[in-house]
């Protein structure tokens, strides 16, 4: 298998002009043969469409001749597979250089693409294009030298040999720079000039020149010079006009590279320099200002002992409102209750007892100081309770169902009042109380508390009575939860009517 041989250095000596060229057809060269740059961008050969599935190539030797005396290529559609068209290319871009038309597209993702064609035309005329390359990538370079505008469009290609549509009818337009000799014999004038400053962007034969200085030997675009471009050690004072911030490199300016003493004060922003910008003992007391150390600049605990010469600290050094000290005799010290801050009495600093009744301001003792269980019966003056303070259903929990109207009732068993009640789990007190009046039979009354008979009575033929009053009283202790009472009414074929019905459930708690 042949390899592609490797394009040697471009000559020292050839012109400006020559070597841009050369360098653009160079990089052209390059890309195509996969020596540079994607791998992807390489360009298809036979010896490519050989070794893949579904081609054969033939060459004149070997009895395949195709169009125009070319190899001959056979496709065997069984081994390609899918011979559905390939979809149109999308987001076809072409960026220009010096030399050189740059193509970009979108990859393609339909599974059996193969490569992609490169179409182009000096007018935006698709009948007048012409393939000028073809890649199975997404990237292509175009050498077509310095000052050109021409159209191009692409289109997919398929395994199968079969070719998808063009990605538009429009073309996409791509221009090379202008060489910058001929610029600069347009700007001015002559052949000879060797540099030129050009103020305004202008147009040239069609293309945009942009502002800048020109040189007939290279172009520097205002803002262009990157660091690659500058020598090491090569710019000085004498090349400096007004360097901003802004184009110095965070970390760049290290200690060789500032001048002794030239760093002073009105330099220096506020808060900038730190602690671990300081090397140890590097500020000694002939490098403080008077007056420059105050509290606000000292971190807490960074003044220590040996930090402080002998007899250093007079007594007009000493703030008598920021005085601390772990230990001393200092005799009777009075302080105000401005000098005292918030929350800086605890009770470790106060002696038993000696918060008397005097020193606690009135209403100033609310709950969360009370604990739970110390207000004992002794702590309670006689009648200093009242209903007020007592909290709902806190000594009793009343409930009741009554119904006055008159309920009028076949054969069968009714549910004539109810009531539900929370019990505590302490006894309940139930009062019933209901009229009944009835043609014959027997008519059943009973208390049914959560399923269970607690009461029964049988009122025996009361036909022709007037209405008969029935009240009961009893106790229940169901225990604690929810208990629904039901006043039930049963007849096995009477008539009945009931009225006034009545249940009271009455809970008392100590």
């Amino acid at each position: 298998m042949s390899k592609n041989p490797s394009i040697g250095a471009i000559p020292t000596d050839a012109s400006p002009a020559l070597r841009g060229f050369l360098s653009a057809l160079k990089e052209a060269v390059e890309v195509r043969n996969g020596q540079r740059g994607d791998q992807l961008d390489m360009g298809v050969t036979l010896r490519m469409l050989q070794g893949m599935d579904g081609f054969t190539v033939k060459l004149p030797g070997q009895g395949g001749i195709g169009p125009g005396g070319l190899p001959g290529i056979s496709i065997d559609p069984d081994a390609l597979g899918d011979l559905t068209p390939p979809p149109a290319l999308t987001d076809l871009e072409a960026t220009g250089g010096l030399a050189s038309i740059l193509l970009t597209w979108t990859q393609p993702t339909y599974p059996n693409h193969a490569y992609t064609e490169i179409w182009r035309a000096e007018v935006d005329d698709l009948g007048l294009a012409s393939r000028v390359g073809m890649t199975p990538g997404k990237v292509y370079a175009d050498s077509v030298g310095g000052g050109r505008s021409l159209y191009y469009w692409v289109r997919a290609v398929s395994r199968a040999n079969v070719v998808g549509p063009y990605n538009a009818v429009a073309g996409t337009q791509g221009q090379t720079s202008l060489d910058p000799g001929y610029v600069m014999d347009i700007l001015t004038g002559d052949s000879t000039t060797p540099f030129v400053i050009q103020a305004e962007p202008t147009v040239i034969n069609g293309y945009l020149v942009p502002a800048g200085t020109y040189i007939r030997d290279a172009f520097i675009k205002v803002g262009t010079i990157g660091r690659a471009m500058i020598g090491l050690a090569a710019i000085d004072d004498a090349r400096i006009a007004d360097l901003s911030a802004e184009k110095i490199t965070a970390g760049f300016i290290d200690v060789a590279r500032i001048e002794a003493g030239t760093i002073t004060g009105d330099k220096i922003a506020a808060n900038t320099i730190t602690a671990d910008k300081l090397v140890a003992n590097s500020i000694t007391a002939g490098q403080l200002a008077a007056g420059s150390v105050t509290t606000d600049v000292l971190a807490a605990g960074a003044v220590t002992a040996g930090k402080v010469a002998a007899g250093a600290i007079t007594a007009d050094k000493i703030s008598v409102t920021s005085l601390s000290a772990i230990s001393g005799n200092l005799g009777t010290i009075t302080v105000g209750t401005a000098n005292i801050a918030d929350g800086a009495i605890t009770n470790a600093k106060i002696g038993n007892a000696q918060v008397t009744a005097a020193k606690i301001a009135d209403a100033n003792i609310g709950t969360a100081k009370i604990a739970d269980a110390a207000i004992t019966y002794a702590k309670i003056g006689d009648a200093e309770v009242n209903t007020l303070k007592i909290a709902g259903n806190a000594v009793t929990i009343p409930v009741s169902g009554y119904s006055a109207a008159e309920s009028t009732r076949g054969s069968g068993t009714f549910n004539e009042a109810s009531c539900t009640i929370t019990s505590s789990g302490a006894p309940i007190a139930v009062f019933i109380s209901f009229s009944l009046t009835a043609t014959d039979d027997i008519i059943e009354v009973w208390l049914d508390r959560d399923g269970t008979n607690i009461w029964a009575e049988n009122f025996l033929d009361p036909a022709g009575l007037p209405w008969t009053r029935v009240a009961a009283v009893l106790s229940d202790t169901p225990g604690g939860g929810s208990h629904t009472y039901s006043l039930m009414f049963r007849s096995t074929g009477a008539t009945f009517t009931s009225a006034k019905r009545s249940i009271v459930l009455l809970e008392t708690k100590r």
